[in-house]
């Protein structure tokens, strides 16, 4: 097993301290960490490393799993209750669930029945069947004996390999891998430090859009993670070279208590506000207000490696998909 069983576990708010730290495509390596009955209840853990990972009994009720690699995390008691960006047939492949509760909110056991067959069986034995095997390389053979003896196999070996740099030959000579000449990422602090000023007789709750959009996390300071999580929902109006930037989008997420648990832990609602900036015009030409989902549990589990209490508090998501739709709406020039 890839979990340490002698390690003491993460808590949340140390998970919640390391997401922002981690910048890399790759995501948060978790793997073979000792999460269990950790409570990630509503977080963003798209792309983090969670491989080998025991998450016996943790709560992961409405966190965002996409790109998340759970290959052989121990999700043994865990609750995947409202778990978007992978399926249960993914699940049931990559990690080990037994009464686990499941995305649609079914509870998995873990326990498969082998379906009846008309031939006689051993009981508590099940039917192998044997495949031909190939045929293998001895000592002394040569490369055109096992050519000869495997064809299809070895044409393959070599026929992939060839394909595949030809293609990358074929996207670089096209220029599909030539970096941006100027990345946004290089103007942070020009897109955060700007001193707009309020445009006049425009409809700000439905702006146009001249040219493309760079999109800042204005709260943190950075790239919003709208770039690494959501690039081909807006790759029509995102850009990532500067001279193609047409507006500034700043996003600014701020949370507030929306309910207080009887063990004194709170449940927080995520609420985002959008400026829209003209580039061209230093001008605020849209502002827009997103509420995240207020769906928080209303009994709390606590787990006693969780705090001095054994409760923590619930953070509810950010409203992307909310703030996509109406990026995407909007009329652009």
């Amino acid at each position: 097993m890839f979990w340490r069983k002698k390690s003491k576990p993460l808590t949340r708010e140390e998970v919640i301290h390391l997401l922002p730290q981690v910048r890399s495509v790759f995501g948060l390596d978790l793997s073979g960490r000792n999460l269990e009955g950790i409570d990630l209840s509503g977080l963003n853990l798209s792309d983090v490393e969670l491989r080998g990972a025991n998450l016996r009994g943790a709560n992961l009720s409405g966190v965002r799993l996409f790109g998340a690699d759970l290959r052989g995390a121990n999700l043994k008691g865990a609750n995947l209750e409202g778990v978007t960006g992978i399926t249960l047939e993914e699940l049931k492949k990559q990690a080990k669930l037994q009464d686990t509760t499941m995305p649609d909110g079914s509870k998995y056991t873990g326990v498969t029945t082998l379906k009846s067959s008309s031939s006689k069986q051993p009981t508590g034995q099940t039917q192998v069947k044997e495949d031909k095997p190939l045929t293998t390389v001895q000592k002394g053979d040569t490369w055109r004996q096992i050519f000869k003896e495997n064809k299809l196999g070895c044409g393959l070996l070599i026929a992939i390999p060839v394909a595949f740099l030809s293609l990358i030959i074929f996207l670089i000579v096209s220029g599909w891998f030539s970096p941006p000449a100027d990345p946004v990422d290089n103007h942070l602090n020009e897109y955060l430090n700007i001193s707009p000023s309020q445009a006049q007789g425009v409809d700000l709750s439905h702006p146009t859009i001249k040219g493309k959009i760079v999109i800042i996390d204005k709260h943190n300071k950075r790239m919003d993670d709208l770039y690494n999580n959501h690039y081909g929902e807006l790759a029509d109006i995102l850009t990532i070279e500067n001279k193609g930037v047409g507006a500034i989008v700043w996003i600014d997420c701020k949370e507030q208590v929306v309910g207080t648990y009887t063990s004194g832990s709170k449940a927080y609602q995520t609420t985002c506000t959008l400026t829209i900036i003209d580039k061209s015009t230093n001008t605020i030409v849209g502002t827009q207000e997103f509420d995240g989902p207020n769906d928080a549990p209303q009994t709390q589990t606590c787990y006693p490696s969780i705090g001095s209490s054994g409760c923590s508090d619930w953070h509810g998501g950010r409203p992307d998909d909310d703030i996509i739709k109406y990026l995407l709406s909007l009329p652009r020039q």
